[in-house]
């Protein structure tokens, strides 16, 4: 697991496998006795479902999803004033992206699969 976690592509100059605020990079640097704001290995930092809510949004974002679609997968409820009058569900929009966010997904793993030999 650490393998296909450490050859996954990363968010942004720190590198990050999940989105992580930086409040949670301090307290894993802290952690680990070395005091400075250094991004920590994504693979030892522990993580919460919010951080891959995070990074889902991140990630759609970065493949051009508006933010109504990003809310919409992410089940946000719009309370603004104009959600009073666009009454629309944006289901089909968000089947959409999530359709991209799979294929996405299924991309960075098609080419990275290395077939084992029998010992």
């Amino acid at each position: 697991m650490r393998g296909l976690a450490r050859a996954l592509p990363r968010l942004g100059a720190e590198g990050l496998l999940l989105s992580l605020p930086r409040s949670r990079w301090r307290a894993a640097g802290d952690q680990a006795g070395r005091g400075r704001t250094a991004a920590p290995d994504p693979v030892e930092v522990p993580w919460t479902v919010h951080d891959l809510r995070r990074t889902v949004a991140t990630r759609l974002a970065k493949l051009g999803c508006p933010r109504v679609g990003q809310d919409r997968v992410l089940s946000h409820v719009d309370s603004s004033v104009s959600a009073i009058y666009d009454v629309h569900r944006y289901n089909a929009e968000a089947r959409e992206w999530l359709q991209k966010w799979a294929d996405y997904l299924e991309a960075l793993t098609a080419h990275n699969v290395v077939p084992l030999r029998a010992a």
